[in-house]
């Protein structure tokens, strides 16, 4: 059996992976309602929101690094 501390690690990485995949637009539908099975709606927003964060901070950094 998963322990509970690494249970909450793996659906973490889980919510990561889905938004990475999202923000492609590629995913399967198999992934995707096994995802709907096992990760809250809050997870997704939360790992939404710092995907949305790293991406945005990455193009920043691209564009100060073009710029220099």
């Amino acid at each position: 059996m998963v322990k509970d501390e690494q249970r909450k690690t793996l659906t973490g990485w889980r919510a990561a992976k889905t938004v990475f995949w999202s923000f492609l637009g590629i995913r399967r539908k198999s992934d995707y309602q096994s995802d709907v099975n096992h990760l809250k709606p809050a997870q997704v927003i939360v790992a939404g929101l710092i995907g949305a964060a790293l991406l945005v901070g990455a193009i920043l950094l691209l564009v100060y690094l073009v710029t220099r």
